[in-house]
């Protein structure tokens, strides 16, 4: 067959570009090392070795700087929901540049590669797209990459199929579909971009690193974009590697202790391997005092293993308990089987006692899913006692089952568009916002639904923190029913009764204005002056359950918790005893001194700061007991030393601020899903203790400390 050659010689390496860009305008869209596009960078070298050049990139206008000064054969850009738009906006830049680059995308914003017509409208409206690799994309981009090396045009590339790729026919205006490539299994082939150094100009402490153990996964849940059957097999890196590649790893972020290490795995912890990995794990902590924070999501089987594993890394990590539904119905429709519910509490037990948390997913609206359903399976979370419960609003990625026009019209799904959070910037003088489609009513469940389900959602976000868990233990002790407590909460909350009301009633606001009838009512929205300073303020545009939960705990920090110590009051109401008001009354001026962040994230110093604090409780005790005992079982005279961790707590806020950016209501939110309340409160030590009974030692000098203090 006769090939059309660009050169007979290729004279120089073929140089290539590959990035993963993150918005960078109000603070880094994500923190986290680009490792896939090292991936792609590791293998690509391994075949081609010097015949290519290879860069790796995350910030656009360092992207763009180098397209201008550098003489770039081909732009490949991973290609997500959260950077699709900053894509095409780099690549309509690029080829003004330089007309004759060669544009490779890869990544999941893209339809199901089957679905024929659709690829092929997608193609068409992206013009600027040359090929798409889809599924794994270190083969199908290496071998296209082998091709221009050796001078074959793009032009060929695009008329004829090509392994793992799909274009524009460049005169019919066909689709050109290739076959997929088998699976990657042996891990191993894929050479380590962190020992080939292709990642050390990240380890800046700014950036966390992140790191894959497999690859695969055997669920097929309708609304994930792993649900696809070809990547239902895992595949897996080698121990060997994955153990010079952790202590390599360590060794670099050795002095930025606070760093979250982030593993990609869609089942971690399910695995004989991953208790290996564990072992890893431990010995980086005793050498290297890192990692004390992970970013993963746990497996949904092998609950005993998981286990295991969270023993061996000192439960630093959640148990994600991810059900997502307890509608029978809809799980059904989703394809997804939950634990058991005998099975699934034995499972909750094993947790709680080794004081390790649980995290829960539950989205909304799902088919057959309606508000009652939804409130039944959160009183069956809150009940159970899962720590944290993450409501999700149903995004309708591109490529899975849900966002299919069959199943949309089934459901009668209707849906809107809004912003990814965070997910905006200006670059070449361009304005750029990120959009998602999300689903906001079906045939069962109506708007209003979703408004109100979102309001319970922020109420469980907000008093489901560890912030208030010494509500949650009150509430257990008193026998009352946690769900009710939530659901009093809300109600006061939306009925303008707290101190909260205003911020929820702005959070309800912004969950109606956030949504959009098309993503071009978006741009042209938030293309104003006055719309997008507030984009860059945080004022809109920001995760709007993760924002407004950090509001409150910045800003009303102690307010919110004396509202829920009055929420309690209420709903116990005649069912105490005067010693259990007694013991609840101490709790509370506990709490208001011990719990107060807001000084914290004010910048208040407090290093070098230590009061005392008389109470006729012993509630340090009480909350750390895990006994059966009851509080007034502590009433006994105490006094603590109430003090602050100043330099561990800087140096928390710190990272936050390297990682995310100086706006702490930007930062502050962010770190909060790594290093929650606990870590801001001030620390609490007995060191006075008398009997039950007896004369109360002089209190002058302690309340005129304390007085002091507070003023």
């Amino acid at each position: 067959m006769e090939l059309d050659i660009m050169n007979a010689v290729v004279a120089r390496p073929l140089r290539i570009v590959l990035s993963s860009m993150k918005h960078t305008t109000s603070g880094r869209h994500s923190s986290f090392m680009p490792v896939a596009i090292g991936f792609i960078a590791s293998y690509l070298l391994s075949k081609l070795g010097d015949r290519v050049k290879v860069t790796l990139h995350e910030d656009p206008d360092e992207l763009l700087t180098v397209i201008r000064n550098e003489s770039v054969d081909v732009l490949a850009l991973s290609h997500y929901c959260w950077n699709a738009e900053l894509n095409y906006l780099t690549m309509r830049h690029a080829k003004r540049i330089n007309p004759n680059i060669i544009c490779v995308t890869g990544g999941p914003e893209f339809p199901i590669p089957e679905d024929f017509e659709s690829c092929r409208e997608f193609l068409l409206k992206h013009a600027s797209i040359d090929i798409h690799v889809y599924g794994e994309g270190e083969v199908p981009f290496a071998a296209l990459m082998e091709r221009l090396a050796e001078g074959v045009s793009l032009e060929h590339l695009m008329s004829n199929p090509q392994l793992g790729s799909m274009s524009i026919h460049p005169q019919s205006g066909e689709l050109v579909h290739g076959p997929r490539p088998d699976r990657l299994m042996d891990m191993d082939v894929i050479p380590s971009p962190y020992l080939m150094g292709l990642m050390d100009h990240f380890f800046d402490g700014e950036h966390a690193p992140m790191v894959q153990l497999a690859r695969g996964c055997p669920y097929q849940c309708a609304f994930c974009d792993a649900s696809q059957s070809w990547y239902s097999k895992v595949g897996r890196f080698s121990m060997g590697r994955v153990r010079e590649e952790l202590h390599l790893i360590a060794e670099k972020v050795k002095d930025h202790p606070h760093l979250v290490l982030a593993i990609t795995d869609s089942n971690f912890g399910q695995y004989k391997e991953d208790v290996e990995v564990a072992t890893i794990l431990r010995e980086l902590r005793e050498i290297y005092h890192w990692p004390n924070a992970f970013d993963v999501t746990s497996g949904k089987s092998q609950h005993e293993r998981i286990l295991s594993v969270s023993d061996m890394l000192d439960n630093k990590f959640q148990l994600y308990s991810s059900t997502q539904s307890f509608n029978q119905e809809t799980l059904e429709i989703i394809k997804r089987k939950n634990l058991g519910g005998e099975k699934w509490h034995e499972v909750l037990g094993e947790v709680k006692k080794r004081r390790m948390e649980t995290a829960a997913d539950y989205i909304i609206p799902m088919p057959k899913e309606t508000k009652q359903s939804f409130l039944d399976g959160m009183k069956i979370y809150l009940e159970a006692g899962v720590d944290l419960i993450v409501p999700l609003t149903l995004v309708m990625l591109k490529g899975t089952p849900l966002a299919s026009k069959e199943q949309r019209s089934l459901y009668e799904m209707q849906t809107k568009w809004r912003l990814v959070s965070r997910s905006i910037g200006t670059y070449a003088g361009e304005r750029c916002f990120e959009v998602e489609e999300v689903c906001i009513a079906t045939s069962t469940f109506s708007f209003q639904d979703y408004l109100d389900c979102r309001g319970f959602s922020y109420a469980t976000i907000l008093f489901r923190d560890p912030q208030y868990d010494v509500i949650e233990k009150h509430v257990r002790e008193l026998g009352l029913s946690p769900f009710e407590f939530i659901m009093r909460a809300w109600e006061l909350i939306r009925d303008g009764k707290s101190p909260i009301s205003d911020i929820y009633d702005e959070f309800i606001r912004q969950t109606r204005i956030e949504l959009f009838d098309a993503p071009e009512l978006i741009k042209e929205f938030f293309d104003t002056e006055e719309s997008y300073a507030k984009l860059l303020t945080g004022e809109l545009g920001d995760n709007l359950l993760r924002r407004f939960r950090a509001m409150v705990v910045i800003d009303r920090a102690k307010e919110a918790l004396m509202f829920a110590y009055d929420c309690l009051f209420d709903v116990a109401g005649d069912r105490l005893t005067d010693a259990q008001r007694a013991g609840l009354e101490a709790s509370r001026r506990w709490a208001s001194l011990v719990r107060d962040v807001g000084p914290v994230f004010a910048g208040q110093n407090f290093e070098g700061v230590e009061r005392l604090l008389h109470s006729d409780y012993d509630i340090q005790a009480w909350y750390q007991d895990r006994s059966d005992k009851t509080l007034e079982d502590f009433c006994y005279q105490t006094t603590y030393r109430l003090w602050f961790d100043g330099q561990k707590i800087g140096d928390m806020l710190g990272t936050g601020e390297r990682m995310y950016g100086k706006d702490k209501y930007l930062s502050i939110p962010r770190l909060l899903l790594y290093y929650d309340a606990r870590h801001f409160w001030f620390r609490c030590d007995s060191v006075e203790r008398e009997g039950a009974v007896g004369a109360r030692p002089d209190r002058a000098g302690l309340d005129w400390k304390l007085q002091n203090w507070l003023s």
